[in-house]
């Protein structure tokens, strides 16, 4: 576990081939099938009782939740321009 930091997503397994990842597996042998990524988000009494209520800055617990699982999600979005094309990276 981390110190330091509010919230942090953690890649434990990766069995995706073919985009420049490397292949592994941190995941323990009872654990086979197991998420790819786990979300810390620490001591549970450090967000407010509505997941929807905004602290910490701009947060709110759903989107501090959200943005720690869209680590690995962002890096796969798809987009369409202007043309109708698709493109894998970020507009803008």
């Amino acid at each position: 576990m981390k110190t330091g930091v509010f919230a942090y997503e953690q890649t434990v397994r990766n069995g995706t081939q073919g985009i420049g990842d490397t292949l592994f597996d941190l995941t323990a042998p009872t654990e086979r099938g197991a998420p790819r990524e786990r979300a810390n988000m620490d001591y549970i009494g450090k967000y407010p009782d509505d997941p929807e209520r905004v602290f910490n800055g701009e947060d709110s617990s759903l989107g501090v939740l959200a943005h720690e699982v869209g680590h690995r999600l962002a890096g796969a979005a798809l987009f369409k321009d202007v043309r109708s094309a698709v493109a894998s990276c970020w507009p803008g």
